[in-house]
């Protein structure tokens, strides 16, 4: 028995900081099988402890007098994984991918004996199952050149292009969502706006289906974040009651456009700043950026989904 920390309690016990605490421990739960131990409140959690084996995670609710997000809210990848032995690793791979995890490596034998898979959670974060399937063997080591071309990640990489264009006002119809930037959140409330465009008859050939990011998820906690879901429309419409109408002012505009599931766009979001604005040398307009939603993802494939990220420039 140790006095420096409670009997149950391992040395490291990684803490996971989520959208939602509920949801991310059910999700584990069913998904990952682990066991939830600790939930408070019980009721509508902002903490929480989950067991796996020997080890407990905890996972945290964003927001409040915590500043920091999940990697799908802050839209940064997670610099970190998990590395965790299991039973099966190819029922726990496809398990995962039929609740909405994304592949990063299928599962495939290791030279040091491991067969593992890597997935991503709703979350953003990367996890690795792995099951002991043999011994270490010096003599398969692969050298530092064999183990890149090795490690194929499972899925696509999403295809992205910048051009400039010039963009006129655009006069918006639009209800506003407070919350993270997931496509979890926004889904549904899309879907709900886009059916009562639909009643209201606003859209003609002409117009964009859009949505506006009014604040930066880095700095913003996540239940302050303020998205517009948006039409554009001609200036013979009147704003219907129960929606707001502002003007996205015209101008040169940087137009990176994502081909690939929703899931990935903060990816692209990052990868804009790290990357694209670096190559593109011009300047940000003070006003926000919006995403302009090219089909329709009712009859749309994930990965043909095509979206404008638009981003005002001087």
């Amino acid at each position: 028995m140790t006095h420096h920390k409670p009997d149950d309690c391992p040395y490291l016990m990684p803490h996971l900081v989520v959208t939602d605490v509920k949801q991310a421990m059910d999700w584990y739960e069913q998904v990952f099988g682990m066991t939830c131990r600790m939930a408070i409140p019980p009721q509508a959690p902002v903490h929480a402890e989950l067991v796996w084996q020997d080890m407990v995670i905890m996972i945290g609710q964003a927001g409040g007098t915590n500043p920091s997000k999940s990697p799908v809210a802050s839209g940064v990848a997670c610099p970190m994984g998990l590395y965790l032995y299991c039973e099966d690793v190819d029922a726990l791979y496809k398990r995962a991918l039929e609740h909405g995890a994304k592949s990063q490596l299928e599962p495939v034998e290791m030279f040091w004996g491991d067969r593992m898979c890597t997935v991503k959670d709703p979350q953003g974060y990367d996890w690795t199952f792995a099951t002991k399937v043999g011994e270490f063997d010096p003599s398969k080591m692969p050298t530092p050149e064999q183990m890149h071309a090795e490690i194929e990640p499972a899925t696509k990489p999403v295809h992205r292009s910048v051009t400039v264009k010039t963009l006129p006002d655009l006069r918006v119809i639009y209800d506003r969502h407070i919350g993270a930037y997931t496509p979890s959140n926004l889904g549904p409330f899309y879907k709900q706006f886009m059916s009562k465009v639909g009643q209201l008859g606003l859209m003609d050939s002409q117009s964009m289906v859009i949505g506006i990011c009014q604040d930066d998820p880095r700095d913003t906690p996540d239940d302050q974040c303020r998205f517009d879901a948006g039409v554009t429309v001609n200036s013979d419409h009147p704003c219907p009651d129960g929606l707001q109408e502002q003007v996205m002012p015209g101008g040169d505009y940087a137009i990176i456009v994502h081909k690939g599931p929703y899931e990935g766009l903060a990816e692209t979001w990052q990868w804009i700043g790290e990357v694209a604005f670096h190559n593109l040398g011009r300047e940000c307009r003070d006003q926000p950026p919006f995403e302009n939603y090219l089909n329709n993802p009712a009859d749309t494939a994930p990965e043909d989904l095509l979206t404008e990220i638009c981003i005002p420039l001087y």
